[in-house]
């Protein structure tokens, strides 16, 4: 009998049972972080398509004839940009609000509460639950704050100002200041410095 022909069973060593490990921890740091954020990514992708909305709010207020406004649908949890135009279905009523059917109504993450979703306009708190934030052809913008709260009490706060044509995220207060503020160079002497 030859010995040296006869297949040696293999086996792992303590080595590689010991990369296999590390491997294998270090996939779980850098997963389970990221599984366990999933709310907070889902809050910051609701904040970010509501600054697009805001951002096309911002657009068609300069540049269309119809009255728009933004909208919380209290019961699907959604926010929904409107205008003002006649029903195809009945050409002859007067014109009402509609879903701009180009921009998709946000929908708000599970974890944030219908309660929570606050909407100021000019920095007066309004109910845009029942009345939708609205803009007038051929007047001012105002200015609009929307915020939302989820479960854990983490807020996104976004402002768009009158003048402006893309919101800001406030996320605390220290933010806050970090808003531009229009400056008179002429007033203040210093039409001659750089901008």
């Amino acid at each position: 009998m030859n010995l040296s022909s006869k297949p040696i069973p293999r086996a792992f060593t303590l080595i590689e049972l010991v990369v296999v490990m590390i491997v294998m921890s270090i996939i779980m740091a850098i997963t389970l972080p990221r599984l366990s954020n999933s709310d907070g990514r889902k809050l910051q992708n609701a904040a970010d398509e509501l600054a697009d909305m805001l951002t096309m709010f911002a657009h068609h207020a300069a540049t269309e004839h119809r009255p728009i406004a933004i909208w919380h649908d209290y019961d699907r949890n959604w926010i929904v940009l409107l205008v003002m135009d006649i029903d195809p279905a009945t050409p002859n009523d007067p014109p009402q609000w509609q879903i701009d059917r180009f921009v998709q109504p946000i929908k708000l993450p599970d974890s944030v509460d219908r309660t929570t979703v606050f909407g100021m306009q000019d920095g007066e708190a309004v109910d845009f639950q029942r009345w939708p934030i609205a803009t007038r052809p051929g007047q001012p913008r105002t200015e609009i704050q929307i915020s939302f709260t989820d479960d854990t009490g983490r807020t996104k706060t976004l402002l768009l100002k009158g003048h402006s044509l893309t919101p800001v995220q406030l996320d605390n207060a220290a933010e806050t200041s970090a808003i531009r503020l229009a400056i008179d160079l002429d007033a203040t002497g210093r039409r001659q410095e750089d901008w």
